[in-house]
C-alpha cells in the first residue's frame, strides 16, 4: 500500500500539461481537510505510519516503503513537514540507507532512536503555536485507551510497535505548549 501511494503522488507531481500537477496534487491535499466528509486525518496517518516504521522488517521491506510514503505524503500532511521531507528527502534517505545496510546487524534500539530524533526535529521546526503537538498527542492517547481496552493477546501492535506508541508520545509531549 505505501509503495502504491508512493506512486500516486509521484505520478500526480510528474502530470505537466497546464498546471495538471498542481490540480492534481490540490485535490490529493483536499482529501486530507479535517471536517470533509470522508476525509483522512493527516496527523493519525502521520502517526500510523510512524508507528508501523518502528518494525521496518515486519513484512520484510516495509521499512523503506514507509519511509519513502511518508517523503511523498509530507506536503500533504503538513506544511513544514513538506518543507523538511519533501522528495528528494536528505533525511529521510539517511534513514533508508540505514535500513538497506542494516542487514542482519539491525539495532532496534538505534532505529528507534533515529525515528524519535526525526520526529523531534520535525516539531522543533514548528511555528511557535501550532497545535500540531498537542493533536498528535490526543491521537495517540485515544489509540493508547483503545489498546489499553482490548485484551493483549488481540490487540493488533507487535511490542515494538507498542513501544513506539509510548515513544512517539513522549516525543510529542516535550513539545506541547512550546
Amino acid at each position: 500500500l505505501c509503495r502504491a501511494v508512493t506512486q500516486i503522488v509521484s505520478n500526480a507531481r510528474a502530470a505537466t500539461p497546464n498546471g495538471a500537477s498542481q490540480a492534481i496534487m490540490a485535490e490529493l491535499a483536499g482529501a486530507f481537510r479535517a471536517g470533509k466528509e470522508k476525509s483522512t486525518q493527516p496527523e493519525a496517518l502521520l502517526l500510523w505510519l510512524l508507528i508501523c516504521a518502528h518494525s521496518p522488517h515486519e513484512p520484510p521491506g516495509s521499512g523503506i516503503a514507509i519511509i519513502r510514503c511518508l517523503e511523498s505524503l509530507s506536503p500533504l500532511i503538513h506544511r513544514v513537514l513538506g518543507d523538511i521531507w519533501e522528495a528528494p528527502s536528505t533525511r529521510l534517505q539517511t534513514l533508508c540507507t540505514c535500513l538497506e545496510e542494516a542487514g542482519s546487524m539491525f539495532d532496534p534500539d538505534f532505529w528507534s532512536l533515529a525515528l524519535s530524533q526525526e520526529v523531534h526535529f520535525f516539531l522543533s521546526a514548528l511555528p511557535e503555536h501550532d497545535d500540531l503537538p498537542a493533536k498528535l498527542v490526543d491521537i495517540l492517547g485515544g489509540l493508547h485507551l483503545e489498546i489499553w481496552r482490548k485484551d493483549r493477546d488481540a490487540c493488533e501492535l507487535s511490542e515494538c510497535q507498542r513501544a513506539a506508541l509510548m515513544n512517539l508520545n513522549g516525543a510529542c509531549l516535550s513539545h506541547v505548549g512550546q
